[in-house]
């Protein structure tokens, strides 16, 4: 008999970790036990959401800060790499248990280029650029994650891909040269667990659009140069979770001692007679 599956669909903003999500109050209504799994599954994406994000929006699109010197045809390329840790909850609770089992800590390596290209420039003054960026979160260093099939990915990574606008202006030269960029980058939905394994209770899918902003200024002096900046990240997604509901209790049958009676009673009825 196919195990019945409980299915839910939420928005995902970051946010702390709760032991109880309103999301599951209907479903514990009717079973405490699979209400706690779904409380762990919405725990799992409330924390590994953060990590996607911060993967996704590290760091300075470009990373110079001046006007520079090119205009219209002028490229640059940008090869770096994220990286963070996370702890996620083990994907074997069976919701028994109100207390949620730590699963593997793991660690994340995110590689992504970004490139601009000029639009417009007024050398040593002034500089508009297209961004783009294309972003590889690899699947394959953690076990049970996969890309949801549809999603962009090569191999096993799933693809990320993001576009933006940067404008930098030097207002004199005894000033700080000032630049404001801002992007948006988008992952495809991956998922972790599969209710299809038995060793796995439950699972969870999230997807992720950050939109980022940076700010940053620097000023040149004879021997060096000094640099810093503001940053502004803002990402959402939708998570889709599904846990395993308890196996039906068998129907009761008739036990020995039952039927054992009976047929005492019948010999008995026969004695008489």
């Amino acid at each position: 008999m196919r195990p019945r599956l409980w299915w839910v669909l939420l928005p995902v903003i970051a946010g702390p970790v709760q032991a109880q999500n309103p999301t599951c109050d209907l479903v514990r209504l009717v079973s405490g036990r699979v209400a706690n799994l779904c409380d762990a599954a919405i725990d799992g994406t409330r924390a590994f959401h953060p990590v996607a994000g911060l993967l996704v929006s590290g760091g300075n699109p470009v990373l110079r800060t001046g006007a520079g010197g090119g205009g219209l045809g002028r490229f640059a390329l940008t090869i770096r790499a994220n990286t963070a840790r996370v702890q996620l909850p083990d994907l074997s609770y069976d919701g028994s248990a109100e207390t949620v089992p730590a699963g593997e800590r793991l660690l994340f390596i995110a590689p992504l280029v970004e490139g601009s290209a000029g639009l417009y420039a007024v050398p040593g003054r002034l500089a508009l650029e297209a961004l783009a960026s294309a972003q590889l979160l690899p699947t394959g260093q953690v076990e049970d994650l996969e890309v949801v099939p549809g999603g962009a990915h090569i191999g096993a990574a799933a693809l990320g891909l993001g576009f933006g606008a940067r404008v930098a202006v030097i207002p004199t030269p005894s000033l700080p040269a000032l630049s404001l960029s801002v992007m948006r980058r988008s992952v495809p939905r991956v998922q972790y667990g599969n209710i299809a394994d038995v060793a796995e209770e439950f699972q969870y899918a999230i997807d992720l659009t950050a939109t980022n902003f940076r700010l940053a200024a620097s000023q040149r002096f004879r021997g060096f140069a000094l640099a810093g900046g503001l940053g502004y990240d803002r990402y959402t997604g939708d998570a889709e979770i599904a846990v395993k509901s308890p196996p039906p209790r068998p129907a009761p049958t008739k036990n020995g001692n039952g039927n054992g009676a009976a047929a005492n009673k019948r010999k008995k009825q026969r004695g008489n007679k």
